[in-house]
């Protein structure tokens, strides 16, 4: 009766063994097995993956535009698409929009080429809407670049801004309900000292300053803006050099309409 105890005691022990060991072991065998049968195998990327790099790449390509670039795509002068998207899409928050809004026009106004101020205050507060405007490259659909549309309005609804910028800050188009205003020249604003600031770019200048006869061809290129009975008062021809190889020509004018006193700029080469 006692062998038949040690035995069973033997064998309980080697029994528990074995499954200490196989529980110890087994999974990291199975596992090594799986892992080699994966690497062996070659299988296609599922379509999301690509989708999910191409998305990342064109966002990645797009925050690096320069300020001439966006002007490019927002004009047409590189072959583009629009459609107004969502604020969330484009890379400023509404409130760094509207904020750098105010900054810009703030440059035109100090050189008494736009009539009124639009930073608040106590005897001068603004309300405002703002639409965003989504701009992709008709070749790769790789670039985008966003403008921004934001209607200041005065308390009393005296006053009514409506701004084109892009997001490096340049002022595509801006005007205002005042029709009578006697407007300094805007080459006051786009100089030295404020170029770099006005396209968001440290290392732009200006120069080659000349004024050209373009009133009668300038024409409305940015979403509801219409010139088709607009008065040209001013256009002057400037040259923006990002660097020593990179220059672009724009025109940079000054209209009034029946209701309306504005300020816009465009690349040249749309004029020829």
């Amino acid at each position: 009766m006692k062998n038949k105890t040690t035995i069973l005691n033997i064998i309980l022990v080697l029994f528990t063994v074995v499954v200490v060991l196989t529980a110890v072991f087994l999974p990291e065998i199975l596992l090594k097995k799986q892992a080699d049968k994966k690497t062996a195998i070659t299988t296609i990327a599922p379509e999301e993956y690509y989708l999910a790099s191409a998305t990342a790449i064109a966002i990645d390509a797009s925050s690096k535009l320069t300020a001439t670039d966006r002007i490019n795509l927002i004009s047409g002068t590189w072959e583009s698409t629009f459609s107004e998207c969502s604020i969330s899409e484009a890379f400023l928050t509404e409130a760094e929009a509207v904020d750098l809004a105010k900054e810009q026009i703030e440059i035109f106004v100090e050189n008494k080429s736009y009539p009124y101020s639009i930073k608040s205050s106590y005897k001068n507060w603004y309300s405002y809407e703002t639409k965003v405007y989504s701009y992709k490259d008709a070749t790769f659909n790789t670039y985008t670049a966003y403008l921004w549309e934001i209607t200041f309005t005065k308390y009393d609804n005296s006053i009514i801004h409506t701004i084109l910028m892009t997001e490096s800050g340049t002022i595509l188009d801006a005007r205002v309900n005042e029709n009578t205003y006697e407007a300094k020249s805007l080459l006051l604003s786009y100089n030295t000292s404020n170029v770099d600031i006005i396209f968001g770019n440290p290392v732009a200048t200006i120069n080659d300053e000349k004024i050209y006869a373009y009133h009668s061809k300038i024409y409305g290129i940015y979403p509801n803006v219409d010139l088709s009975s607009a008065t040209i008062i001013n256009a002057y021809s400037i040259v923006v050099r990002e660097s020593s190889a990179i220059s672009e020509k724009y025109i940079i004018y000054q209209y009034s309409t029946d209701t309306h006193y504005g300020i816009g700029i465009m690349p040249e080469q749309l004029l020829n």
